[in-house]
């Protein structure tokens, strides 16, 4: 969310993981905003030159976030659509950590 704190420290360090995902052809980078105007999810974006794929939707708060514990939360999912476990520092050793995990739980 463009209002969420946390949030927004994270940001680049996601710009920067989806920069390296970009040359994996199996690795997806998805990011949800819980912001109720769309618009200013753009305009956040483009002034911060963000260019990770953003899905907007109100919704998905109540859905993904509040029965976790709140923003921001990350996961990884595998190929099978197993997710892992909430986590909140977006380093690549965290998501290959992550994936690995996945992977061995098979």
């Amino acid at each position: 969310a463009t209002w969420c704190r946390p949030c927004r420290q994270e940001h680049p360090a996601l710009q920067d993981f989806y920069d390296e995902a970009r040359s994996m052809n199996n690795v997806q980078v998805l990011t949800f905003s819980v912001d109720a105007d769309p618009s200013r999810v753009l305009s956040y974006m483009k002034e911060k030159r963000y260019t990770f794929p953003v899905i907007v939707d109100r919704d998905l708060e109540v859905r993904l976030f509040l029965q976790e514990g709140g923003l921001p939360k990350s996961w990884v999912v595998g190929p099978a659509g197993r997710r892992s476990d909430a986590f909140q520092s977006w380093t690549f050793g965290r998501i290959l950590l992550e994936v690995e995990k996945l992977a061995k739980a098979r």
